[in-house]
């Protein structure tokens, strides 16, 4: 096994011990370590239906940590070796690059735009039908080529500069050269001007802003005038009052921050927000189906009264965890979560629609045999309701599944994971919707602290000292997994080429910079990760020159990992290094060949 294969495997069995340590480990923990991981599998070919590797390792983990993991549910199980066979050997790939993902997603994005863009149009008065065989088909070629063909992707991408250069000249180039323009330029020199910019232009394009939504509405055509007059009288009296001009520049300036703020972080954050979100949720309720696990779980010691209790409610409440972990995992979260809903699950529910009432009569049978026939029923109705969350599962579940093969392994180092909440370097210290975690955690604690200095004694001095314990142990908790980050991966790498005494000594994380302090003997260092603007600029500091060639070569290839797996451009760089994997590989090779020789002449 390679080297940089082999520290990665051990990155990911600390990180899953680490998340064992807290009490709980499931299949997907053990799938997605392997996914976010340059640790992958090979491909299990036919023994995917039996002996596939990551399920043998559920077996074993459920076996070895009995009370701590979770053995994959039977639908996950299942699930695994189906997208094993497609995703794991070069059949299964063939059919998934080539026809599933290009006609499938085709066919998913017409049924989605459809119920959207479509459904847009038609409340204007406008019926397309998006969907057919032949935009199928077409659509699929498309997606085909995207994926198969980088000329076909530096066509699309010059399509794209384009479309953006032709709208950029609509929007932004056309107005600015007809206000530039000779007759334009007299207008603006007369007297006349600045009242019929302040008394007619402004106000009309204030009008055009915000009464658009009004005429959408169903108010009769003198109500809509009256309510467009109305604004434009309004904002014709702001704009000629006294505070006209400095309105005018601060909502310029609103505008403009604004649209940065919506363009470039909000809906990203928003995505982020979502999925944290429902993560919480469904992390709840498996805390609460788990402690009554573990409350109904087997001990040396207890009374016979209560092994006999034990017993009696163990096999009902096994049914009812199941159940429930189903509802939640595949129907209710995927259904919910906007996310995972759009367009699969939209698309789902469209498929559904002709055979529901059916479907709950088939369920209903059996489940009336069961529970009666008004509650058999009422849940064959709900499930019937929730099942197009299903499609939702399988999108999100497959695509994990397809991330832990080294066949499908990114050609390039990606940033890697750091914190504890899925975050990368640039999440962590870059501010935004949803991100900038040590920004914001420094804002609590400055806050924290002057609520403390202004409180006094008290209850509410208490509490902001509380506050102020929570926010450093946020801060220290960051500290501590950036740690574990570098001494997992990069100095793993540089110890094993010849770097024996490195490590790191300590982590101080700052608002906006975060400096690694490594030791090597008495020597000191310090690797920093700036935030400068948007960006992340890395420096490697001064290394102490009393390290040997083979260690400071070492250091110098984990320093470049640390700039690929952050995200950070080196000091000078103009963007972060883009380290193909097998040149990576092959640079740790080297370095360890050069080190056995070395040790070999001595």
């Amino acid at each position: 096994m390679p080297l940089a294969e082999r520290v990665a495997e051990g990155r990911a069995a600390a990180e899953l011990a680490d998340r064992a340590a807290r009490g709980r480990l499931a299949f997907p923990d053990v799938r997605d370590a392997l996914a976010r991981n340059a640790r992958k599998l090979p491909d299990p070919g036919l023994h995917a239906l039996g002996r596939e590797p990551l399920l043998r390792a559920d077996r074993e983990l459920a076996r070895a940590l009995p009370g701590v993991h979770r053995r994959a549910e039977i639908y996950r199980r299942g699930l695994h070796r189906l997208s094993a066979l497609l995703f794991g050997n070069p059949v299964g790939r063939l059919l998934v690059l080539w026809l599933i993902l290009p006609f499938g997603g085709a066919a998913f994005l017409l049924e989605g735009l459809q119920h959207t863009v479509g459904l847009g149009l038609e409340l204007l008065g406008h019926h397309v039908h998006m969907v057919s065989i032949a935009a199928t088909l077409a659509l699929g070629v498309v997606i085909a080529a995207l994926i198969h063909s980088p000329a076909a992707r530096r066509v699309a991408l010059a399509g794209v500069r384009a479309l953006g250069t032709g709208l950029r000249a609509l929007f932004l180039e056309l107005p600015r050269a007809a206000w530039g323009s000779r007759p334009v330029r007299r207008l603006r020199a007369t007297r006349a001007w600045p009242w019929l910019l302040r008394g007619l232009l402004v106000p009309a394009a204030v009008t055009a802003a915000l009464a658009w939504p009004v005429l959408l509405t169903g108010l009769s055509p003198g109500a809509r005038a009256a309510v467009a007059l109305a604004l434009f009288a309004a904002a014709a009296a702001v704009s000629l009052s006294a505070l006209g001009p400095e309105v005018a520049e601060r909502a310029e300036l609103a505008v403009h921050r604004a649209g940065r703020f919506l363009v470039e972080r909000f809906w990203l954050g928003l995505v982020r927000l979502v999925l944290d979100v429902f993560a919480a949720v469904v992390g709840a309720v498996e805390r609460a189906l788990y402690t009554v696990d573990e409350a109904l779980r087997y001990r040396e010691g207890d009374p016979r009264r209560g092994l006999v209790l034990k017993g009696v409610l163990a096999l009902p409440w096994a049914v009812v965890a199941y159940v429930a972990r189903f509802y939640l995992n595949v129907l209710l979260e995927p259904k919910y979560n906007p996310v995972k809903h759009f367009p699969t699950v939209t698309v789902g529910h469209k498929l559904l629609l002709p055979v529901a009432i059916p479907l709950t009569h088939a369920f209903a049978g059996p489940l009336g045999a069961v529970f009666g026939e008004t509650l058999g029923t009422a849940i064959a109705a709900v499930t019937v309701f929730l099942l197009p969350g299903l499609a939702g599962f399988l999108v999100w579940e497959l695509k994990e599944t397809w991330r832990i093969y080294a066949a499908n392994r990114p050609a390039t180092l990606r940033p890697a994971t750091i914190g504890s909440h899925g975050e990368a370097m640039r999440r962590l210290l870059v501010p935004g919707f949803h991100a900038g975690t040590l920004p914001r955690a420094y804002r609590k604690l400055r806050r924290s602290l002057r609520d403390a200095g202004e409180a006094g004694d008290g209850a509410r001095h208490a509490l902001a000292i509380r506050r102020v314990a929570a926010a450093r142990a946020n801060i220290h908790h960051v500290e501590e997994a950036i740690a574990a980050f570098v001494d997992r991966e990069p100095l793993a790498l540089a110890r094993a080429v010849g770097a024996d005494g490195v490590h790191v000594a300590q982590v101080h994380a700052g608002a906006s910079r975060v400096r690694v302090g490594l030791r090597s003997g008495e020597a000191t260092w310090t690797w920093r990760v700036e935030r400068v603007g948007d960006a992340l600029v890395a420096d490697a500091g001064a290394p102490p020159t009393d390290l040997s060639p083979q260690a400071a070569d070492a250091v110098a290839a984990a320093f470049l990992g640390l700039c690929a797996l952050t995200g950070a451009a080196p000091a000078g760089a103009a963007a972060p290094p883009a380290v193909p994997w097998s040149d990576w590989v092959a640079r740790w090779e080297a370095l360890r060949a050069r080190a056995t020789n070395a040790a070999d002449r001595l």
